[in-house]
């Protein structure tokens, strides 16, 4: 069937914008736990049919300094999770591992908030978590602003 790989109000500049207001935050935890890099990948809808709206790193982005580490092939793997399950990645593993499909990532880092999903990699699991949900939320804060200025052009009752 037909995806759009982004919703009339979650664009990539909109995430862009959420990216932006998050990223000291971010950087000041890559440093603070002498990481490398963050990678992120925000899943709008379903995460086979679909490319992500956003992915990107954060830090470092030359691959080598990754000593081998695949940042971004675990953010991906943790935003779909996130999707397909419609729930954070910790509550999946925790408690419901009987759900869990072949490929599917062993550790956390992957936010599902109505039906935004985020996955990190490149810190431990729960900073993983913490930069995801933030991101998650910022998103869905800026859509509801996004909405609010919808709702007062009054050339449409559409959006």
């Amino acid at each position: 069937g037909f995806m759009n790989t982004e919703s009339v109000l979650v664009t990539n500049a909109l995430v862009d914008e959420a990216v932006e207001i998050l990223r000291p935050g971010i950087k000041k935890l890559i440093k603070q736990h002498k990481r490398t890099v963050v990678y992120i990948v925000v899943l709008m809808m379903d995460p086979f049919d679909a490319e992500p709206v956003w992915e990107g790193a954060i830090g470092d982005e030359n691959r080598e300094a990754w000593k081998g580490k695949t940042y971004d092939e675990n953010a991906e793997a943790k935003a779909a999770m996130a999707m397909r399950m419609q729930e954070p990645n910790h509550v999946t593993l925790r408690s419901a591992p009987h759900q869990l499909e072949s490929g599917d990532f062993k550790y956390y880092g992957g936010e599902y908030r109505n039906g935004i999903a985020v996955g990190a990699s490149g810190l431990a699991e729960h900073q993983d978590y913490l930069v995801a949900s933030m991101l998650a939320a910022a998103i869905e804060s800026l859509a509801m602003g996004a909405f609010e200025k919808a709702l007062a052009d009054q050339k449409s009752n559409f959006l």
